[in-house]
């Protein structure tokens, strides 16, 4: 009978209850005039009444800020275009590389810091950094409804 050369399935230990009575955690204190962590912070330019467009472009906000190693207040919002992507490139194919077919509705981001700029392609689910060399835009921007003026 052969013997096996690798454990499938490692042993891990198991915790045994304690008889001790359960401690109370204290919640951590909350400072009322602290300013949230900046990973939470959306860019003043980002309030489009959109909700999933402003998801997104928190999204994206937290990218740049990561590569730009720049806190959210630096993140200027150059432009939020509803897009209909052609395929599942969302409009950034990678040369070499084949895409499906298929209409994604999503918006084209456009962020800026430190003299960068930072383009992204998203779907409502996904947000893909594009290099400018690999954007390919479909013929026309989703059009949006206008909101009724009050004149």
């Amino acid at each position: 009978m052969a013997v096996p050369t690798l454990t499938l399935i490692p042993a891990t230990a198991t915790l045994t209850p304690t008889t001790g009575a359960p401690t109370a955690t204290v919640p951590p204190r909350i400072d009322p005039n602290a300013i949230a962590p900046t990973d939470t912070v959306i860019p003043p330019a980002a309030d489009s009444g959109d909700p999933v467009a402003d998801e997104l472009l928190l999204l994206a906000t937290r990218r740049v800020m990561g590569a730009a190693n720049v806190q959210a207040d630096d993140v200027e919002v150059v432009s939020v275009e509803p897009y209909r992507w052609l395929d599942s490139s969302l409009g950034c194919p990678l040369p070499d590389n084949t895409y499906t077919p298929v209409e994604v509705d999503g918006y084209r981001i456009v962020l800026a810091a430190d003299d960068n700029e930072y383009i992204f392609h998203t779907s409502f689910t996904e947000v893909v950094r594009c290099a400018p060399e690999n954007e390919v835009l479909p013929g026309v921007a989703i059009e949006t409804e206008e909101p009724p003026s009050d004149n």
